[in-house]
């Protein structure tokens, strides 16, 4: 059973994000509650009491952050973007992603 009040993100960006630990891609991702973004590796995705979490490198080492914790993401592909946000973490709905866009 979940603890709190956790929201899953979409099966989309779950997909996201599998590809990319499975790609070594890197990750910009900016967190609930914070204005900046953080470059991360993420490593692995688990699930526990009914809640998922993704395990990164990021500054300062390994860390662990609950899915619906991260309010949007972009995979960092050269001269390609994607950007996955999460609605959830705003307005208390499910995830949604954004199709791919070149710069």
């Amino acid at each position: 059973m979940a603890s709190g009040n956790y929201v899953p993100i979409s099966c989309d960006d779950h997909d996201i994000l599998e590809l990319a630990i499975m790609g070594g891609e890197k990750l910009r991702v900016r967190f609930v509650g914070e204005q900046d973004s953080h470059l991360i590796t993420p490593l692995e995705l688990s699930a526990r009491n009914g809640e998922e979490f993704l395990r990164y490198r990021g500054t300062g080492g390994v860390h662990e952050i609950r899915l619906d914790k991260m309010k949007e993401f972009r995979r960092e592909l050269g001269d390609q973007l994607s950007e996955h946000l999460n609605p959830a973490s705003a307005s208390g709905g499910s995830g949604g992603t954004l199709p791919p866009t070149r710069q």
